[in-house]
Formats: C-alpha cells, sequence, structure tokens
C-alpha cells in the first residue's frame, strides 16, 4: 500500500489540483480554478486532494445537494439552504499513472463515511467519459442521460451503505 495523506483545496494547492485535471478530464470537462475554490468555501470537507510522496494523484469533491439536480460543471453559485437531500460526488478522479493501486476505495470509501455521518441516506453523481461502468461496480444505478457540457452523461444514484 502507498504512503498518502489528504488534504483540504485551498488557494496553496489549487494548481496541483488543475495539473491533475488535465491529466484526468477530456477538455470540454476541464473546471475553472473559481469553480473549485467556491466549493471549497461553500463545503471544505468535501473538497479534497489526494497526495502521494508529495505528488498530487488524486481528487474528490462534494457536497449536500438536491436530488435530481445537475450541478453546472462551473458552478460558482452554489449555496446549501437545508433543503438537501443526497450527498452529490461533483468530481472524482485519479492520476492515471496511480489507476490499480487501491486508492480509489480510500477516496470512495470517504466520500461514503461523510455521506452517512451526515444522515444522506442517498448519493448522486454525473458520470462522464463513459464512466457509468465504473460507477455501477460501486453500486450507483443509471437514472437518466443528459448533456453535460458538449458530452452526453448520465445521471446515476445509490443508496449510502455503511457496508462500504
Amino acid at each position: 500500500m502507498l504512503n498518502y495523506t489528504i488534504i483540504q483545496l485551498n488557494d496553496d494547492n489549487i494548481e496541483d489540483l488543475m495539473l491533475l485535471e488535465n491529466k484526468c478530464f477530456a477538455e470540454s470537462l476541464y473546471e475553472e480554478k473559481d469553480s473549485f475554490l467556491h466549493a471549497a468555501a461553500i463545503y471544505p470537507k468535501g473538497s479534497l486532494l489526494l497526495y502521494v510522496d508529495g505528488k498530487v494523484v488524486g481528487s474528490l469533491f462534494f457536497h449536500p445537494y438536491i436530488e435530481g439536480v445537475v450541478q453546472d460543471i462551473n458552478s460558482t453559485n452554489l449555496v446549501l439552504t437545508g433543503k438537501e437531500n443526497c450527498m452529490y460526488l461533483h468530481s472524482f478522479s485519479i492520476h492515471p499513472d496511480f489507476r490499480g493501486k487501491g486508492l480509489t476505495h480510500i477516496l470512495f470509501d470517504l466520500f461514503n463515511k461523510v455521506s452517512l455521518q451526515e444522515g444522506y441516506s442517498l448519493q448522486a453523481l454525473a458520470a462522464v467519459n463513459y464512466s457509468e461502468k465504473f460507477w455501477m461496480r460501486y453500486g450507483f444505478k443509471p437514472v437518466k442521460q443528459f448533456c453535460y457540457g458538449t458530452a452526453l452523461s448520465t445521471y446515476m444514484t445509490r443508496e449510502t451503505n455503511d457496508a462500504d
């Protein structure tokens, strides 16, 4: 197992995140710095970077949200109202050179743990880059297809599970 550290996103490590995003996503899905920093300001515990040997190799962004609503990829108007009824996984990435090393489980387990702690029985995400089969392995089920940016994507949900 690799030695890792998980750190909240901040102004000092935003450039690390941007380099990771460029390695993990198609250009049409690149997210702007301000969007990530806004998410970190609104829900800091859901704005995380995973480091191995001082290099960012993964990221996890999630926050409470409304079931069935997909957050715009570059939203800077997220506001938590107290009416949220699910935990929304907004962005998840593992550097291509570090895939298959168990890091996905570390980040996903953290997402699941916080979902349970916060009392959310439902989790949701927008599967991009043809990742539906990947997310189905974690128990997510397709709900509807839509265009996210210019890419066809799938809105998926799952029951939060304390067995994960």
